[in-house]
C-alpha cells in the first residue's frame, strides 16, 4: 500500500509541475520567442497620366508589295522617339495587299494628341532598323516626324504611309 501511495504521490507532483509550468519555464521545452513575419501588401493605385477615356485604336498601315506575313508594329507615344520608351505597342501580321487594316483596344487609357508610328518589320528583328518600312501617321513624307503630336487617340481612322527606313 505504501508503494501505491508513493507512486500516486510522484504522479501527482509530476502532474502539478506540468500544469503549473509554462513552456518558457519548463526546462525540457525549447524557449519560444515570438517571430514577426511581415506580409507585403501590394495595393495597386491607378494614377492615370493621360486621361480616363478607353481608347480604341484602328486604321490602315500602307506598305510595299511582298510584305505578306511580315510583322508590323504600331507605336503610340507622347514624343517621336520610341527608343526612350512608348505608351503602347501593338503588333500583328501584314496581309497580302499593299495595306493592312488594324484595330485594337490598348490596355491603357488614352485621350490625347499623340505620335503614332508604324513599322513593317522586314527582317523580323522586332525593332525598326535599316530595310524595314516605317512612317508616322498623318505626315508626308512618312519618316518626317510631325513637329507636335498630330493624332488624337482614341481614333479608328489612323492612316500610316510607310517608306524604306534608313
Amino acid at each position: 500500500m505504501r508503494k501505491k501511495s508513493a507512486f500516486f504521490t510522484v504522479l501527482a507532483v509530476i502532474f502539478i509541475l506540468l500544469i503549473s509550468c509554462s513552456e518558457n519555464e519548463n526546462p525540457s521545452a525549447p524557449a519560444l520567442t515570438p517571430t514577426l513575419t511581415p506580409t507585403p501588401q501590394n495595393t495597386p493605385v491607378f494614377t492615370p497620366t493621360i486621361g480616363m477615356t478607353p481608347a480604341d485604336v484602328g486604321g490602315v498601315i500602307y506598305h510595299s508589295a511582298g510584305m505578306e506575313g511580315k510583322q508590323f508594329f504600331i507605336y503610340i507615344d507622347a514624343n517621336d522617339n520610341i527608343d526612350d520608351g512608348y505608351y503602347h505597342r501593338y503588333n500583328n501580321i501584314c496581309g497580302s495587299n499593299t495595306f493592312t487594316a488594324f484595330s485594337y483596344h490598348p490596355p491603357v487609357y488614352l485621350n490625347a494628341d499623340l505620335y503614332v508610328f508604324g513599322v513593317v518589320d522586314n527582317d523580323y528583328s522586332g525593332i525598326p532598323d535599316t530595310g524595314d518600312y516605317a512612317g508616322f501617321a498623318g505626315v508626308s513624307p512618312p519618316l518626317n516626324a510631325p513637329a507636335l503630336p498630330n493624332t488624337h487617340i482614341p481614333s479608328m481612322s489612323i492612316i500610316i504611309n510607310t517608306e524604306l527606313y534608313h
